[in-house]
This record gives C-alpha cells, structure tokens and sequence, in this order.
C-alpha cells in the first residue's frame, strides 16, 4: 500500500523531466533502508539509464516522505520502477 500509494509522485517527477530534458523511457531501481519506525532512512537510485539530478532529487525527495508500518528491524527494500513515454 504504501509504495502503491507514493507511485503517483515518482510518476510526477517523471513526468515533469520529460518535458524539461526530453527524457526517454527508463528504468530505475531504488533501493530503500527502513528504519523500525517506518520512516526511510537511507534511499538511493541506480539505473543503467542517464538519470538527471533534478530527477534523482524529485524522486527521493518524495520517497523520503513515504512511511511504512513498524517492523522490528531495519529493512532493505529494491523496488524496480519502469517509465515510458506516452
């Protein structure tokens, strides 16, 4: 649910690089550190694909925001992420 529900805004920042910097379809992973709380702790992206900063800083600039339920330790999470053009 919770990366259901922040997909909207990856998508948005996105959507926002292809116009500014005509970017093409990507391909990303971000990889994410849960701290037991449900807040991100640490999150990075890599991708065999040229990602921007202004992108890279949009898209964790939102994930950081994300929070997840409680857990009793710390969890790395790889999400794959696919954009193309419509």
């Amino acid at each position: 649910p919770v990366v259901s529900a922040g997909k909207g805004g990856v998508e948005h920042c996105y959507a926002q690089a292809r116009q500014r910097d005509f970017i093409g379809d990507l391909a990303l992973r971000l990889t994410l550190e849960i701290s037991p709380d449900g807040s991100v702790r640490r999150a990075s992206i890599t991708s065999d694909d040229y990602v921007t900063g202004d992108l890279e800083a949009c898209i964790l600039g939102k994930v950081r925001t994300w929070r997840f339920p409680r857990a009793g330790a710390t969890t790395r999470l790889v999400l794959p992420f696919g954009f193309h053009e419509r």
